[in-house]
């Protein structure tokens, strides 16, 4: 049998989506967890439903992301429900960057992305991110962040309750 060079191109390239979801797929809960150079500790889900197979990229766009923010004292615990990222992830990063202004109000922007290490494959999956930030000083947030052409940028009040839930929107295109 006689294999040319596109063969072999298609061939290693199978082996190494192939391999890519093996190790997402074997990863330990051990694995789940990391903790970046600001002290966030960063839990995950896992990948929860795989999108893609590694020939074919083009799918439907998801359901919104939601996030569940709960306030406790001076910390906020967030829920990142449905955060998109390559199948293969294996940690996730996560930079709040919390800011007071001068009227004390406090703001939240928060960058997250996924780490897939050597290997990343043509297939995406929907994670669930856990995360503290600390030393909020208001019931009061004003917050930023965005996902896989979902974003959300308004306020987030804890005044009348402990727990607010939102739903990103979609980018607006014009």
């Amino acid at each position: 049998m006689n294999m040319t060079i596109k063969d072999y191109i298609a061939f290693f390239f199978s082996l190494s989506c192939i391999a890519g979801m093996l190790t997402a797929c074997s990863s330990s809960d051990e694995d789940k967890a990391g903790k970046v150079a600001d002290g966030i500790d960063v839990t995950h889900s896992g990948c929860l439903d795989t999108r893609g197979d590694g020939r074919d990229y083009d799918f439907e766009k998801p359901e919104p992301p939601t996030m569940v923010f709960k306030k406790d004292g001076n910390m906020v615990s967030c829920e990142w429900l449905g955060f998109w990222a390559n199948c293969t992830t294996t940690r996730f990063v996560v930079k709040p960057n919390l800011m007071t202004a001068s009227d004390g109000k406090d703001s939240l922007s928060i960058l997250a992305y996924g780490e897939t290490g050597e290997l990343s494959a043509a297939c995406d999956c929907p994670y669930n991110i856990y995360f503290v930030v600390r030393d909020v000083k208001t019931d009061v947030l004003h917050v930023k962040c965005s996902n896989y052409g979902y974003y959300y940028d308004g306020v987030v009040s804890f005044a009348d309750q402990d727990s607010v839930e939102i739903k990103m929107e979609d980018y607006q295109t014009d």
